[in-house]
This record gives structure tokens, C-alpha cells and sequence, in this order.
């Protein structure tokens, strides 16, 4: 019986079948935001699962970034805008920053060269500046 359980843990908790998947989980909310900015979704349960491209099993941190990410992306992309927002906190707190009120100055002052590109480019460009001012 040990060793049943042993190979679930093995196979689900550390397999790549489930591993965050850009393309597919990313479609998956694009696809349920309408044209005015809002989302036609009113829970993170209807996108995100346990299974599947939106996984949230055995995430380490930077998995739980990018699911973060992409889960708020158009709220962060209007708070980033503005350089201030809860969603934006939230999104820090992911990185355990310790500027945050220059960190938001640096994203809101490349804004536009950050989400120029599609969405995992932009998730690489927010993430390296948060990594970089964070610890200033």
C-alpha cells in the first residue's frame, strides 16, 4: 500500500504531463475576457484546476507567478498602467518585495515597452524588473 501511494506522489505531484503550460492556460483566459476589460469569469476555479495546463499541484514560486499572472493579467496590465493597485500588491507579495513603491514606479515607467510584446514576453520583462528593484 506504501508503495501505491509512494507512485501517486511520484506521478502526480512531480509529473511534467501537468506542468504549467503558457499556450494553453494563457487561451484559456484570454478567451474568457470580454472587449470592455472585464472577465466572464467570476472565479479563479472556473480556469484554474488541480489538472491540466492551469495547474496548481506542486507549484514552486515561479509556476505560482506566471498562474498569477495570467489568471490577473488585465487587472495588471490596468494597474500597472496607473503604477498602483491591489492586484499589483498581490503580485509583489509573489516575489516577497521589499520596494514596493519604486518597484511601481519602474514597471509604470515601462509599461508600454513591457506590454508591447504577447503575454508570456511581457510576463518575462514584468518579472525580471520586479526581481531586479525589489531588493533596492
Amino acid at each position: 500500500m506504501k508503495i501505491f501511494f509512494l507512485f501517486l506522489n511520484l506521478f502526480f505531484l512531480h509529473s511534467r504531463c501537468w506542468a504549467f503550460n503558457w499556450n494553453d492556460c494563457s487561451s484559456k483566459v484570454l478567451n474568457k475576457i470580454d472587449p470592455s476589460g472585464g472577465t466572464a469569469f467570476t472565479s479563479s476555479t472556473q480556469y484554474i484546476s488541480s489538472f491540466g495546463p492551469c495547474s496548481v499541484i506542486g507549484k514552486d514560486p515561479v509556476e505560482e507567478r506566471k498562474l498569477f499572472y495570467v489568471a490577473n493579467y488585465e487587472s495588471l496590465k490596468n494597474e500597472i498602467s496607473r503604477g498602483n493597485g491591489e492586484t499589483l500588491n498581490g503580485f509583489l507579495k509573489l516575489y516577497e518585495c521589499n520596494s514596493t513603491d519604486f518597484t511601481k514606479k519602474v514597471l509604470k515607467t515601462r509599461f508600454e515597452e513591457i506590454y508591447f510584446h504577447e503575454m508570456k514576453k511581457s510576463f518575462e520583462l514584468t518579472s525580471d524588473l520586479i526581481v531586479k528593484f525589489c531588493s533596492q
